[in-house]
C-alpha cells in the first residue's frame, strides 16, 4: 500500500504506450465493419485508433455493470431465476446482464476481444468462459509497462476463429442461443 496522494499523482502519469501498435495489429488483421469488444479501460481507445466499432456499442464492460444487473429488459433476471430456483436474485441479475451483452455482441461481426487485468475480460476468464473459449483464440500478447505500478499490464488479443456467421446470423452464441431459435 502507498499513501493516497502518491497513488493519485502516479496514476495521473499513466501512459498507454502500446495503444497505436495494438490498434495497427487489429486494423491489419480485421476487415472494415468488423467489431471489437473488451476491457473497458482499453478497448474503447483501441476501437477508435483501429477504426473498428465497439461490438453492439458496449463501451462499458466494467464488472460493476454486470454486478448491477443493468439490462434492457428489467424482468429478464426473473426468467433466469425461475429456471434456476436455487439461485439468489443477485446471481440471476448478473447472468441476465451478461447474457444480454453476449446476445447483442454476437449479432455483430466481432473480430477481437481485448483482455486485460482487473477487467470483466481477464485472460483467465477468457479461457474458462464458454462463449469466449469456443469462439475466440488468443493471438497476441502485448505487455504494457505504463498502466500498472509494477510495469506489468498484459493485454491479450483474442480473435474470432470463424470467418462467417452461423445459420442464425450470429458470429458467436451462448448455449441458450444455440438450443433455442430466435
Amino acid at each position: 500500500m502507498e499513501p493516497g496522494a502518491w497513488h493519485y499523482l502516479w496514476k495521473k502519469s499513466w501512459h498507454f504506450s502500446r495503444a497505436e501498435e495494438i490498434a495497427q495489429y487489429m486494423n491489419d488483421n480485421s476487415d472494415p465493419g468488423e467489431t471489437v469488444l473488451g476491457s473497458s479501460l482499453i478497448a474503447p481507445l483501441l476501437s477508435l485508433l483501429s477504426d473498428r466499432q465497439l461490438a453492439a456499442d458496449f463501451a462499458d464492460t466494467n464488472t460493476k455493470r454486470f454486478k448491477a444487473g443493468m439490462v434492457g429488459d428489467p424482468d429478464s433476471w426473473r426468467t433466469i431465476c425461475s429456471r434456476n430456483p436455487g439461485w439468489a436474485e443477485e446471481r440471476c441479475r448478473i447472468v441476465a446482464a451478461e447474457s444480454e451483452m453476449w446476445r447483442q455482441v454476437c449479432r455483430t461481426p466481432v473480430r477481437f476481444i481485448v483482455a486485460g487485468p482487473r477487467s470483466f475480460f481477464t485472460p483467465q476468464r477468457m479461457t474458462s468462459h464458454p462463449v469466449a473459449r469456443r469462439y475466440f483464440k488468443p493471438v497476441r500478447l502485448f505487455n504494457e509497462p505504463h498502466l500498472s505500478m509494477d510495469g506489468k499490464y498484459p493485454i491479450v488479443l483474442y480473435r474470432r476463429v470463424s470467418d462467417s456467421p452461423d445459420s442464425g446470423g450470429r458470429w458467436c452464441a451462448t448455449h441458450s442461443q444455440t438450443t433455442t431459435p430466435r
